[in-house]
């Protein structure tokens, strides 16, 4: 009988000293092991017996948020655009809304126009007459594009004021 607790005392007593492994896969999830993996860190040795919770990065927080929609509402595709002053304005809605970390860009005629709009809302100046493209897009905190929109052709008239 005593053989069989001491045994059992003694397999108890490894595990209670295992070393554990913790790591966050490319799709944000935490995996836990008793053998260390490429990129795990240890939390837990069999010199320590405290657990130290992980404090997760701000990337693997925006990865929790999938976003839904993106639209570009104004101006509307293939819609004539009439304006004096040549601004365009143009807004985008973002389901859910914008996460800390993640950035909202507006491409212009293929080039990147503003880096970031935190409420949708962009005004270009001096549109020159004839056709454009926009496109919206958002990255994440390491640059990579999380959702982008479809694109927005529109159209800008600039009447001729005075002319015969």
């Amino acid at each position: 009988m005593k053989f069989i607790l001491f045994c059992l005392c003694f397999l108890f007593s490894n595990v209670i000293l295992a070393s554990v492994y913790t790591w966050v896969d490319s799709a944000g999830v935490q995996h836990f092991s008793a053998e260390k993996q490429n990129e795990a860190l240890l939390i837990k040795s069999a010199t320590k017996s405290t657990l130290k919770p992980l404090k997760p990065s701000v990337s693997t927080i925006n990865h929790a948020v999938k976003y839904l929609k993106l639209v570009i509402i104004e101006p509307q595709n293939e819609e004539t655009l009439r304006y004096f002053d040549g601004n365009v304005r143009v807004l985008v809605s973002l389901e859910p809304n914008l996460q800390d970390g993640d950035v909202l860009n507006l491409l212009y005629d293929g080039r990147l126009f503003v880096v970031s709009s935190k409420d949708g809302s962009f005004v270009i100046p001096s549109v020159e007459r004839g056709e454009h493209t926009l496109q919206a897009s958002v990255k994440d905190s390491a640059g990579r594009i999380l959702l982008s929109s479809d694109d927005v052709i529109f159209y800008m008239h600039q009447p001729v004021v005075g002319g015969n």
